[in-house]
């Protein structure tokens, strides 16, 4: 998604008709970090 020259980038896992759970990410690093996480949900 890009507005006004901000790019953000999100993926989207699991059952759409369940709770939302929001990861972020910051301090170097990207969203690879959550691919362990995201298998669980």
């Amino acid at each position: 998604m890009k507005k006004e020259g901000v790019v953000m980038h999100f993926k989207e896992y699991g059952d759409l008709h369940k709770p939302l759970l929001l990861l972020i990410h910051g301090g170097g690093v990207g969203g690879w970090m959550w691919d362990k996480q995201v298998q669980y949900f």
